[in-house]
């Protein structure tokens, strides 16, 4: 009997859940506005006696261009920058790059450290002008700028024992 009872109400919410979706109030639709000249595309019939109106099409909203990446090349190394290597830590396989765009030169390492994510955000936040920072005992992050006014964003998981560590560094160019 008690089966029975949660099998109906499973069903019931399934049905309530997925049968009621979209019940709710609706946003009204727009009437098209009327409009002459070049931008008429369609004519729309009139109220009795009228001429029929032109109404304009929707007009897409510009889609912004994404930064264009000159090189994308692989690196390990974070010497020549403002921050140092956290002790210890060791690069993750296959995880340093450098990309080059028209305004900025991006950095990205991985490391990894057997140290907690507050330790780490600790090392790097000492280095930075701090202008966001979190840690706990499973994850941590610190945003700021170097002195040179360099973007540097540090975020560290705890993950089977050690913990990974990305590290974000942009570069402005000119």
């Amino acid at each position: 009997m008690l089966t029975m009872v949660r099998r109906f109400a499973l069903a019931w919410v399934f049905v309530v859940s997925f049968g009621l979706a979209g019940c709710g109030p609706s946003k009204p639709e727009e009437s098209p506005k009327p409009v002459s000249g070049p931008e008429a595309t369609t004519e729309q019939p009139a109220p009795s006696g009228e001429s029929p109106v032109a109404m304009a099409e929707p007009t897409p909203e510009p889609k912004k261009p994404a930064p264009k990446v000159d090189a994308v090349k692989t690196t390990s190394a974070m010497s020549g920058l403002e921050i140092t290597e956290y002790p210890g830590a060791k690069p993750d396989a296959g995880s340093g790059a450098k990309a080059d765009t028209a305004g900025t030169e991006e950095f990205t390492f991985g490391r990894k450290t057997p140290d907690a994510p507050k330790l780490v955000i600790e090392h790097f936040a000492k280095q930075l002008t701090v202008e966001d920072q979190y840690a706990d005992d499973a994850v941590a992050y610190v945003v700021g700028k170097t002195k040179s006014g360099h973007e540097v964003n540090v975020n560290a998981v705890a993950e089977n024992g050690s913990t990974l560590v990305t590290i974000t560094y942009v570069k402005k160019k000119g």
